[in-house]
């Protein structure tokens, strides 16, 4: 995420999309164990297993919206050698 999101911002942009990218994965970190625990208190230990699919079903689900409504951006060129 870091490098496609450092590909698409600009050099003004640049130090505030990365402390949101920071922002974003320090709030992970600190609520997602604490959901899955509480997850895994309420129903069994093996729950881990299903609030992880959960998890990563939502993030499909984000991301293919996402691709959806995002216009598609032509190559810049400096890759394609």
């Amino acid at each position: 995420a870091a490098a496609h999101t450092n590909d698409r911002t600009s050099s003004e942009t640049f130090l505030k999309a990365a402390s949101g990218l920071l922002m974003a994965y320090g709030t992970g970190a600190i609520i997602g164990p604490l959901f899955a625990a509480t997850f895994m208190e309420y129903f069994a230990p093996g729950a881990l297993f299903i609030f992880l699919s959960i998890v990563f079903s939502a993030n499909v689900l984000f991301v293919a919206w996402r691709m959806k409504i995002r216009a598609i951006t032509p190559a810049s060129g400096s890759d394609s050698d």
